[in-house]
C-alpha cells in the first residue's frame, strides 16, 4: 500500500535522510523553486517524479487528517514500512532493546506520560532523533499513536519517526522500574521545585527522561518513580513551555552533559 506524504519540508527532510524506500513515487502538480530543488533531490536518489493534476493530488489526501491535506502541489507516495505507515514511530519491544543494550553502553530513553496531541508528538520525535534518543516509550491507549494521526506525525517530526525505535508500554511504572533494572536513572521534566534547575543535575550514561501532558503533567505513580525531577528555568508570564520545546531544550542539556556514547 502507498501512504501519501504531504509537506515541503518533510518531504524535503524524508529525501535527504534517504527515508524513501524503493517503492516511492513523487508526484507534483507545477514547478516553482522549491519544488524543483525537492524533485532533483528525488531524481539524484532514483525516485520517479510525475507531473499530476490538483485534483489528482487532492483525491490521494482525501483520506489524510485535515491538516495534512494542504499538499502546496507535492505529494510523496511511499510503500508501508514495517508495520505502519513510512514516517510513522518504528515498533521495537522494551525487552527487545534491554537485551541488546551491551554492559557498559550508555543509552537516552525518553518515556512519554500522556502526550496525547500529534503534532507535539512529531515534533519530540524530531527532538529525539536529531539528540541521539535510543528508544522512545508511550502508552498506547493515552498517547496520539494509535489516534489515526499517523499523516501529523509524519509530517511534524518530518519523517524523523521512521528513524527514532518507539515501543508501546501500557504500564510505564512498571517500564521504568525495567530501565531502572538495567542502570538507567530516571529525570522527570516538572516546571516548579521541588524540581531542580536541569542544568545542576548529574545525568547518568543511562538516562531516562520523562515528559508529562502539558496540562496535568507526569501521573503521580510515574513521577514516584522518577530518582530526580528537573526543571528549564524560564522567565516568562505564561505557565509553562510547550512539552516538544521543553523535551528539545532538556536533550540538548543531556547529550551535552552525559559525555558519553
Amino acid at each position: 500500500m502507498l501512504w501519501p506524504l504531504t509537506g515541503f519540508h518533510a518531504i524535503a527532510e524524508c529525501l535527504q535522510g534517504g527515508l524513501t524506500p524503493s517503492g516511492a513515487k513523487l508526484l507534483y502538480a507545477r514547478v516553482g523553486p522549491r519544488v524543483r530543488a525537492i524533485l532533483e533531490a528525488a531524481r539524484i536518489l532514483g525516485v520517479p517524479c510525475e507531473q499530476a493534476p490538483p485534483a489528482d493530488l487532492d483525491a490521494l489526501v482525501a483520506s489524510l487528517p485535515p491538516a495534512a491535506r494542504d499538499h502546496r502541489g507535492l505529494v510523496l507516495l511511499m510503500d508501508t514500512v514495517g508495520d505502519g505507515p513510512p514516517g510513522s514511530p518504528a515498533a521495537v519491544s522494551l525487552g527487545g532493546f534491554l537485551s541488546h543494550l551491551a554492559p557498559e553502553e550508555g543509552a537516552l530513553v525518553v518515556v512519554l506520560d500522556s502526550i496525547t496531541n500529534p503534532h507535539n508528538l512529531g515534533a519530540i520525535l524530531r527532538s529525539c532523533d536529531q539528540f541521539g534518543v535510543s528508544l522512545v516509550i508511550a502508552p498506547p491507549r493515552r498517547s496520539a499513536v494509535p489516534q489515526g494521526d499517523d499523516a501529523l506525525i509524519r509530517r511534524s517530526s518530518a519523517g524523523a519517526g521512521a528513524w527514532v525505535p518507539f515501543c508501546a508500554e501500557e504500564n510505564l511504572s512498571a517500564a521504568i522500574l525495567r530501565l531502572k533494572d538495567k542502570g538507567f536513572w530516571v529525570y522527570g521534566a516538572h516546571p516548579s521545585p521541588p524540581a531542580i534547575p536541569v542544568h545542576r543535575a548529574d545525568f547518568a550514561c543511562r538516562t531516562v527522561l520523562v515528559l508529562g501532558s502539558e496540562g496535568s503533567g507526569i501521573s503521580r505513580l510515574v513521577a514516584r518513580r522518577c530518582d530526580t525531577l528537573v526543571s528549564i528555568p524560564t522567565s516568562g508570564r505564561i505557565g509553562s513551555l510547550n512539552v516538544s520545546v521543553a523535551c528539545g531544550i532538556l536533550l540538548y542539556e543531556i547529550v551535552r552533559q552525559r559525555g558519553c556514547p
